[in-house]
């Protein structure tokens, strides 16, 4: 069990050394730092806790690195200021409320009902996938992280900024929040449309696989060539 996870997300839960996670237990997020005037880190952090009070389990999947990473962090710090507990600030994971004894260097954070976890940003391709793609729901910014999420017919909601976002979410007939550029949105409104896609998770997954099934594989090779490339 990581250690701090409490109800959340455990080793028997969440194999991140393997890219295995059983039972879809749990949201996937990728975030990603974007220069803005609108505090849309706060934005998903407040939407974060919410889910957890609900009683979700939370995993951060940093796509790009420890680049993304420091944003996980940064994400799930900004939680604290909103009831729940802080998983450091990307800079000193050790600063984190408590971490896993498991070999991977994911830290996990207690609440009272569900938990959030930042798994490491050196974590393989491959585990960021089984991650994202078992998971029941993404919360995602990366492109790559929906493409992924479609490919395995998990449902997403998209924080766009980029109309490449934009476009597949389209494609997918998947929601957008909002944009990091724009206020016109909020924590509230993104932890209503999570679980409104949860309460009608099956029926949303048969949707999205009848509108990925011609275009997943070209999709997810063009993702992973581009996942590739960067991190070189």
């Amino acid at each position: 069990m990581l250690e701090g996870a409490g109800a959340g997300v455990g080793a028997e839960d969440a194999n991140l050394n393997e890219g295995k996670a059983n039972h879809k237990s749990y949201i996937a997020v990728s975030v990603r730092d974007w220069p803005s005037t609108v505090d849309f880190k706060k934005k998903i952090a407040d939407s974060l806790q919410l889910l957890v009070q609900h009683g979700e389990n939370i995993i951060l999947v940093p796509m790009h690195g420890e680049h993304d990473e420091k944003t996980s962090y940064e994400i799930a710090s900004l939680m604290a200021t909103t009831g729940g507990g802080a998983a450091g600030d990307g800079t000193d994971a050790n600063s984190a409320n408590s971490a896993s004894g498991d070999g991977t260097g994911a830290n996990s954070v207690n609440s009272a009902s569900g938990s959030i976890l930042v798994s490491p940003g050196n974590m393989a391709l491959e585990e960021k996938i089984a991650v994202i793609g078992q998971s029941k729901l993404l919360i995602g910014m990366r492109l790559h992280s929906l493409i992924f999420a479609a490919t395995y017919h998990t449902p997403f909601v998209a924080i766009s900024y980029d109309p490449k976002i934009d476009a597949f979410a389209n494609i997918a007939k998947q929601p957008i929040i909002g944009h990091v550029e724009t206020d016109n949105w909020n924590g509230s409104q993104l932890f209503e449309k999570a679980v409104s896609i949860l309460s009608n998770l099956a029926s949303s997954q048969a949707e999205l696989t009848a509108i990925v099934g011609g275009i997943k594989e070209e999709a997810a090779a063009t993702a992973k060539r581009a996942l590739d490339v960067f991190n070189r």
